[in-house]
């Protein structure tokens, strides 16, 4: 079964049970072989890590965290780039068209970064965080500020290309768009329900946070502003504002936060993201999608199709 024509509906399902199996088992196969693809990789980095503390050379934590993330990453998109090549289609027919990439990767990173400001405003008028600049924050910003805006945007390439891309497209065309989102965001919220300090609430915004991912490439053709919004996101948690992401707190922000208030409003261990404030700032991402973001050819039609 081929990819559909460029000017296609790349989510409509296929015509038949029969083919729609066979989407389905293309769906899987794309896990197994990136799977496969992270496993190597993942031995290459063991035996490399190993090698170099032989010569006393150790690798700093955040370097092996960005190891393990760039493994997820190249290996979700050579799976991408060989299941295409197998069925005949290009990278471009899941989700990596290089139409409007670049404004839409700003766009993205500016929307994460400001709706997540926006929420740490909100947790602030509520008295439930205090935010103080941190000793050496001129440092921080100048020696971890790169590194950690290139270790999110390869978050959200590798998370984005692993669920959002080629999975998304197969599974919508067996089970049609939003079934197949909603199957794939649940698997988002399990994959993170291995980071510690994560809670049901926390888990739950992530599924909703991975909707929204997944509508924007409906709503745009391509994965280029859910890479930029996930990876503004995780950037502004993270470095910006120094909270948890997703119960993780990694060091060298500007920013030191105190919380205040119950867990339910600042989101606890989780982070800012497990706050009920959380769906206010999506739907703040879906405004600027349908009103800022340039809408893909044709949609409005496949949307009613």
């Amino acid at each position: 079964m081929s990819a559909p024509p460029a000017d296609a509906d790349p989510f409509r399902p296929a015509a038949d049970w029969a083919q729609r199996g066979l989407v389905f088992l293309r769906c899987l196969a794309f896990f197994l072989l990136a799977a496969v693809f992270m496993w190597g990789l993942e031995q290459f980095r063991v035996w490399l890590i190993s090698r170099l503390a032989a010569l006393c050379v150790l690798v700093p934590p955040r370097w092996t965290l960005a190891m393990a993330i760039g493994e997820e990453g190249v290996s979700a998109f050579a799976a991408t780039a060989l299941m295409a090549r197998i069925g005949g289609g290009r990278l471009s027919d899941f989700g990596w068209g290089k139409r409007d990439w670049w404004r839409n990767v700003l766009l993205g990173v500016g929307t994460g970064n400001v709706i997540l400001a926006l929420l740490m405003l909100a947790l602030a008028g509520l008295s439930a965080v205090s935010l103080a600049v941190a000793p050496g924050a001129a440092a921080a910003v100048v020696f971890h500020g790169p590194f950690y805006a290139a270790l999110m945007l390869c978050v959200g390439f590798a998370e984005e290309s692993l669920l959002r891309g080629y999975a998304l497209v197969m599974l919508a065309r067996s089970l049609s768009f939003w079934p197949a989102a909603l199957l794939l965001s649940t698997l988002f919220s399990a994959l993170h329900s291995f980071n510690g300090g994560e809670t049901p609430a926390g888990l739950a915004s992530v599924g909703l946070f991975g909707m929204v991912l997944a509508y924007s490439y409906r709503r745009t053709g391509s994965l280029w502003f859910a890479c930029g919004l996930h990876a503004g996101w995780d950037f502004a948690q993270t470095f910006v504002f120094g909270v948890p992401n997703s119960g993780m707190v990694l060091p060298g922000s500007p920013i030191e936060p105190q919380f205040h208030g119950p867990a339910w409003l600042t989101g606890g261990s989780v982070g800012p993201e497990g706050s009920v404030l959380l769906p206010l700032a999506l739907v703040l991402a879906i405004l600027v999608l349908e009103i800022v973001v340039r809408r893909r050819p044709g949609v409005e039609t496949q949307a009613k199709g």
